[in-house]
């Protein structure tokens, strides 16, 4: 998978036989291109200011029939509770003990 890196120093190098200006921390390059291989020393990984939330917890709610609700964390069945609601709340307390 390739990564965005941003420019850690300031340089002129060589990309296909011309030389391209490369400003620190305004020039950004895909970690697949010849400039970053090539002169590795002028690059770091962008760090983004605003990440991306975390995935929401592996946890699902699914109906077994006649009301009661499974309970699936990590794709396994923790629990079987009887109503969605309750079944929520179980799932919440559940997430707390696993962290």
């Amino acid at each position: 998978m390739s990564q965005i890196m941003i420019a850690k120093a300031t340089g002129l190098p060589r990309v296909d036989g011309r030389r391209v200006r490369v400003r620190k921390g305004v020039t950004t390059a895909d970690t697949s291109h010849p400039i970053v291989r090539e002169y590795p020393h002028l690059w770091r990984p962008l760090t983004p200011d605003f990440p991306a939330a975390p995935p929401p917890p592996a946890e699902r709610i699914v109906p077994s029939g006649g009301g009661w609700y499974e309970i699936v964390i990590g794709g396994e069945v923790r629990d079987k509770v009887r109503g969605e609601a309750a079944a929520w709340a179980r799932a919440e307390e559940l997430a707390k003990s696993d962290a």
